[in-house]
């Protein structure tokens, strides 16, 4: 199972919308983890939790399949189809809903399109931060377990195929945990649990039954035939340290991997989006000037399942601090943004 699944099933369940609770916002989905040097014969131990997601994080672009899988956010289920190839083109995949109404996901390389039901097709992810559990987002496990723990459990079956349990457990408040379920032949992530503050998981994904496919299979439609591109992509700003906003204080690890930018058009004021990691966890930070002023702010904190987001208004603009983490993540970030001093008394307005 290709560890991406889960942020595009959340593109279902929010009804492809960005941002969660009120406009349009997306938060990258979710961001980064674990890249580990290849394990020589000599030096590979089965009883070792870096031995099993090594093997899960080179899988996906080892194996073509197809298959079924199940999605479960809150009170949400969600049943879907999978097609995955992997071969000197790159990996790419489609996604079909097998209930509710019919969509479609389609991911080529760091390009995510979903087929809205009037077959119109809106580009809702470009980003360039590599996905959770990809084998090119860090270069140490080292980085990873000062905030994780990584712990072996038990053997298990999950779309009837033997697999081993991982469990990466977080070491403080600002970030949730995991437990991974590894098919011990191939490598691949067949189940996976979000896993809160107290060890329940919030969201699930599980394959129900999964094939292997000798041959790369015909993963694409047509896109020629897709009419409408909805929506604006945005552009990455080569400085991510550059920009109007500061975020002065985030948990320990999370970083700024990447700023994005989305100019001003007459039918949307644009907005900046930045995007803070700790090598699994993902944190996005939107600042909007708000396009319809009848529309109440918003302010405060929410959640969605998993997502938690915190907002409030700063300089005139929506500030709103989104992600697959604790409040108390967001709402660190959230009250620590400010107006950097410099752009503000040099007369520049934010987009």
């Amino acid at each position: 199972m290709p560890c991406s699944l889960v942020c595009r099933c959340r593109a279902f369940t929010k009804g492809l919308a960005l941002r969660p609770f009120s406009k349009p916002l997306k938060s990258a989905c979710v961001v980064a983890l674990l890249a580990w040097p290849c394990l020589s014969a000599s030096a590979v131990d089965v009883n070792d939790p870096r031995y099993w997601l090594e093997r899960m994080t080179r899988a996906a672009d080892k194996f073509n399949y197809e298959g079924t899988f199940v999605y479960r956010r809150h009170t949400q289920l969600i049943a879907m189809r999978i097609i995955h190839a992997a071969d000197d083109k790159g990996n790419r995949e489609r996604l079909m809903s097998l209930n509710g109404v019919t969509r479609e996901i389609i991911r080529t390389d760091d390009n995510v399109t979903a087929i809205l039901p009037d077959k119109e097709r809106q580009v809702i992810d470009r980003r360039r931060v590599a996905k959770p559990f990809s084998p090119q987002t860090l270069s140490s496990i080292k980085e990873v377990e000062k905030f994780y723990a990584l712990t072996l459990g038990g053997e298990d079956r999950t779309a009837g195929r033997g697999t081993r349990i991982v469990l990466i457990s977080p070491r403080d408040q600002y970030r949730y945990g995991y437990r991974l379920w590894v098919d011990q032949e191939t490598g691949l992530l067949l189940q996976s649990d979000l896993l809160n503050e107290h060890g329940d998981a919030i969201e699930q994904v599980m394959f129900t039954d999964i094939k292997l496919l000798d041959a790369s299979p015909a993963v694409l439609v047509d896109e020629e035939k897709r009419t409408l591109v909805k929506g604006q992509a945005l552009s990455n700003v080569a400085n991510p340290d550059s920009g109007f906003w500061k975020v002065n204080r985030t948990p320990p690890g999370f970083v700024l991997a990447e700023r994005y930018h989305q100019t001003r058009s007459e039918h949307h004021p644009g907005f900046e989006h930045l995007v803070y990691t700790d090598g699994l966890a993902s944190v996005s930070v939107f600042m909007e000037k708000q396009a319809d002023e009848d529309n109440a702010p918003f302010s405060g904190v929410s959640h969605m399942g998993a997502v938690n987001a915190y907002g409030s208004m700063l300089g005139g603009r929506q500030v709103t601090v989104v992600g697959e983490v604790p409040l108390a993540t967001v709402q660190l970030i959230g009250t620590s943004i400010s107006f950097r001093p410099q752009e503000r008394s040099g007369g520049t307005r934010p987009p």
